[in-house]
């Protein structure tokens, strides 16, 4: 569907080329929908799905509405866009929880197709904007596709979430992990190569996990995340390969946080 405004979606394939025609709407492009202010859920989208798009751009939705969470979605396709907001599940996310089906790298995989965008680029998300005062959290998540810039230039590009931002009076947190388990079924996983597609120092924020954290403005929406979930690191794991750049990383990113050691064990990573 293009625009899904009144039903969930669950259990859905696709299989065919998704494309626009027109360049003068060329955005919203999903492998399952491209814009949904609803639910999808436990759908997928093949590796002959292939999904072409200018922004907002993704393997199941090009955008979802804020606070909507979504679960059990896979893509094996390549996704490519000339513009923003492109991802392997959803290319601009505001708000709400995403639950992959990766299950410790044994039978699962959430992303396995190539990603390729102008800015904000992720295996799984695009973009994620913290909207509430809700706790988020980003779990049960592998990628092992390539994810990578069209410009050397340009914005952020990670192995799991592009670029993290804050809208609004935005006050909750991201959790990239489940903080309250430590099931291997909870984990978080990178292991494809991130990069541009002519790798380069001037590329801003290039990471295996997450490129870039962008600290929001005001004094209200500040973002808050945690990497890991919790204390224990190691449930987030990145083996893939990122650019020769000099902002490349686990993650990359100024972090704002509300409390002093938020702030100061998000730094330890770096």
């Amino acid at each position: 569907t293009g625009y899904q405004l009144s039903h969930n979606i669950t259990s859905c394939t696709n299989s065919g080329y998704i494309q626009s025609t027109s360049a003068s709407y060329n955005d919203y492009v999903g492998g399952i929908t491209g814009y949904s202010k609803l639910p999808v859920n436990d759908s997928i989208n093949t590796s002959s799905g292939a999904v072409n798009g200018g922004s907002y751009v993704a393997g199941i939705v090009g955008r979802l509405l804020a606070g909507v969470s979504i679960s059990g979605n896979s893509n094996a396709a390549a996704i490519t866009a000339t513009g923003s907001y492109v991802g392997g599940i959803v290319g601009l996310m505001i708000g709400g929880s995403l639950t992959g089906a990766y299950a410790g790298g044994t039978s699962y995989y959430t992303n396995t197709g190539a990603i390729l965008g102008g800015n904000y680029v992720g295996g799984i998300i695009g973009e994620y904007s913290l909207s509430s005062s809700a706790n988020t959290m980003i779990r049960s998540v592998c990628n092992i596709g390539a994810v990578r810039l069209t410009s050397a230039a340009g914005t952020a590009v990670g192995g799991i979430i592009g670029r993290i931002t804050a809208s609004g009076s935005a006050t909750g947190i991201l959790y990239v992990g489940d903080p309250s388990s430590l099931s291997t079924n909870y984990y978080v996983s990178n292991s494809g190569n991130i990069n541009t597609v002519t790798p380069t120092t001037s590329a801003t924020g290039v990471g295996g996990i997450v490129g870039y954290i962008a600290e929001g403005t005001g004094t209200t929406n500040k973002v808050s995340v945690y990497i890991g979930g919790g204390s224990d690191t190691k449930r987030v794991l990145n083996s893939g390969v990122t650019a020769n750049n000099a902002n490349s990383g686990l993650f990359h990113g100024v972090v704002h946080a509300r409390n002093g050691p938020h702030a100061r064990w998000l730094r330890a990573l770096m």
